[in-house]
């Protein structure tokens, strides 16, 4: 795991180097996003060996910190099935994006990439039964912003996460997601 993130700051201190900047220090832009998801790994199989499918809903608010390495604060809302069994998760967590191109004008593509982590709080439901659990995910991705407007876009992308899952008995297992999915993108005003 140190090494995936000592990579990741790696990648993302020379892309910062060599790219000119997106938005102004101190701008602000907030995305809606939806994705899609195909889980693997012990977390994810069940006794059935029934495959797992994610639908993930979220926002996040990013403020520039440099012309074009911005923080934010995302939220989000999962839904899981799996089999007969279901799960609904509210995560919250911090994130780091890089956003490529200083052209803020309307038709113009952005490339980014993005990191972060977010801790959750699950709840599977098989029926029968409802157990607690809580998760922990790192995550790193990108895609494209492609700008319609001078302040709203939509964008595509792809994000892997390593999630551990920890219920309320028992150890904590590990799993991986490959997510695909799109967005909204709105520049906020100063």
């Amino acid at each position: 795991m140190k090494r995936i993130g000592t990579a990741l700051a790696f990648v993302l201190a020379l892309l910062c180097l060599s790219t000119a900047g997106y938005a102004d220090q101190g701008g602000r832009i907030f995305n809606f996003h939806g994705n899609f998801a195909s889980a693997s790994g012990d977390a994810y199989e069940n006794e059935n060996g029934d495959s797992m499918t994610a639908f993930d809903l979220g926002a996040t608010l990013f403020h520039f910190m440099t012309d074009f390495v911005a923080i934010g604060l995302g939220a989000s809302y999962d839904r899981v099935g799996q089999g007969d069994h279901s799960a609904s998760t509210l995560g919250v967590g911090p994130q780091v994006g890089v956003y490529f191109n200083d052209d803020w004008s309307e038709r113009t593509a952005h490339p980014f990439v993005r990191g972060g982590w977010a801790y959750g709080k699950e709840t599977w439901d098989d029926g029968d039964n409802s157990v607690s659990e809580t998760s922990s995910t790192f995550f790193f991705g990108g895609g494209v912003l492609s700008m319609f407007t001078d302040t709203v876009g939509i964008f595509l992308q792809g994000t892997y996460t390593m999630d551990t899952v920890s219920p309320e008995e028992g150890d904590s297992v590990k799993g991986s997601h490959l997510l695909f999915g799109a967005g909204v993108t709105i520049v906020l005003p100063d």
